[in-house]
C-alpha cells in the first residue's frame, strides 16, 4: 500500500490513497476536515472561503457572508432536522427495491395476508414478512388482525397516497 500524503488547505484539502488491489489500481479520494494546531475545524475556514467567493461573484447577492452564514444554518435547522430525514430516509430505503414495490402494488388493490402474498410474488413466508416489517417500519403499510389472521394493507397516511399515487403516475 502506497503511503497516504495529506495536502494542505491550497491543495484543496483532500486526502488520496493509492492501494494496489489485485485486480489493479484502486484510487480512493476522501474529503479531509483537518484539525489546525489549535484545533480549529479547518474546514469551517473552507467553507467561508467558498461563501466569499460566492458573494463577490455577483451569482448570488448577501451583503455580510456572517450573516448569510448564519441564515443558512437556520435555515437547515428547520427543513433538515436530523429525525425528519431520518425518516425519509427509512421511507426511500424501503421504497427502493423492487420486491417491497411489488408488495406495495399488491397492498394498494386489496389487503391481503403474507400466505397470499407468498403465492402471488412466488416468495417464502419468512422473506415476505421481513420485507414487511421494513415497510411497516417505515409507515408504508399497515397490519390489521382478523381473528387469527394479520392483514397487511398500504397505510392510511397521506403522505403514503401522495408518494404511491406520483409513482404510479410517473411509469404510466
Amino acid at each position: 500500500m502506497a503511503p497516504a500524503r495529506i495536502f494542505n488547505a491550497d491543495e484543496q484539502n483532500f486526502l488520496h490513497v493509492l492501494s494496489h488491489r489485485s485486480r489493479g489500481y484502486r484510487t480512493t479520494y476522501l474529503n479531509m476536515f483537518s484539525m489546525s494546531q489549535d484545533g480549529l475545524d479547518m474546514s469551517a475556514s473552507t467553507a467561508e472561503k467558498r461563501l466569499n467567493r460566492l458573494a463577490k461573484s455577483g451569482v448570488h447577492f448577501c451583503e455580510d457572508t456572517s450573516i448569510h452564514t448564519k441564515d443558512l444554518k437556520e435555515l437547515a435547522e428547520k427543513v433538515a432536522k436530523p429525525a425528519s430525514v431520518a425518516r425519509q430516509t427509512r421511507v426511500f430505503k424501503a421504497l427502493a427495491d423492487e420486491t417491497r414495490l411489488r408488495i406495495i402494488n399488491l397492498l394498494r388493490v386489496r389487503e391481503m395476508c403474507v400466505c397470499e402474498i407468498t403465492v402471488a410474488l412466488g416468495l417464502t413466508q419468512p422473506t415476505a414478512s421481513h420485507h414487511l416489517r421494513i415497510l411497516e417500519g417505515a409507515g408504508l403499510v399497515e397490519d390489521l388482525r382478523k381473528g387469527k389472521w394479520v392483514f397487511y394493507k398500504t397505510s392510511d397516511q397521506p403522505f403514503v397516497k401522495r408518494i404511491l399515487e406520483h409513482a404510479s403516475e410517473n411509469v404510466k
